[in-house]
């Protein structure tokens, strides 16, 4: 009966797991960073020819699912084996009250830049809204894409399989830390990093990706939505 009862955990343990390695995981990061090199590229080119890129920001964005797409296929698995699970309302409880803490350290962070007289990142933002002619591939991007293809990456392909080697502080301390570099503003590094953690924490309590996704995308969409009216109100001045 024990026997019984621990080759039934042992299988549910393994359907939580995902069938890649971690060398098929530092793959997909040398991947990640090979495309954004080639990305950033390409932006400078389009901006000295005077061409809009905002589908550029688009493909940057959805290009993550390659790798993971590609371990699919090759692996033979579903969406739910990489974390496309249902999620209790408790678990966006706990979700909302952690970001809530983690909105409270990035506060602080921001107040020490502004003190050091550092740029915030919603200044950027601002000037990239202004300067361009348009910027719906920033909110597709942003709003859109971010939340589901971040998170698949990050979480369900990144995270899950730096946990079969370590544990979750550790594989989430790194995760975060590629989740942050991905960025590319260190101004952002520490929020960036701070979110990914509380989104690592959430795969890791829940084993589902929604909630984090979830999250991502009420983050992201505060965070356009206040650019767009600090913008907006500046016009009015």
């Amino acid at each position: 009966m024990d026997e019984a009862v621990s080759d039934v955990q042992g299988h549910a343990e393994d359907t939580l797991q995902p069938p890649w390695g971690i060398t098929d995981t530092w793959v997909g990061v040398l991947f990640l960073f090979i495309w954004i090199a080639a990305s950033l590229g390409a932006v400078r080119l389009m901006e000295a020819l005077d061409i809009e890129n905002e589908l550029l920001i688009i493909f940057m964005e959805a290009a993550l699912l390659l790798p993971v797409l590609a371990q699919m296929v090759r692996k033979g698995i579903g969406w739910d084996r990489l974390g496309f699970r249902k999620f209790s309302l408790q678990d966006m409880g706990l979700g909302c009250g952690l970001l809530l803490m983690a909105y409270f350290v990035i506060a602080a962070h921001n107040l020490l830049l502004t003190l050091l007289d550092i740029p915030l990142q919603t200044e950027f933002l601002m000037e990239y809204i202004e300067v361009s002619q348009s910027a719906w591939g920033l909110i597709v991007a942003s709003i859109v894409l971010a939340p589901l293809v971040e998170e698949i990456f990050f979480r369900g392909f990144i995270y899950s399989s730096l946990r079969k080697k370590f544990n979750w502080i550790a594989a989430g301390a790194i995760s975060s830390g590629i989740f942050a570099l991905f960025h590319l503003m260190p101004v952002v590094f520490i929020p960036t990093f701070v979110l990914g953690f509380v989104f690592s924490y959430l795969y890791e309590r829940t084993h589902s990706l929604w909630p984090g996704i979830l999250l991502h995308l009420l983050v992201n969409t505060l965070g356009i939505s206040v650019v767009y009216a600090m913008v907006y109100l500046g016009s009015q001045t």
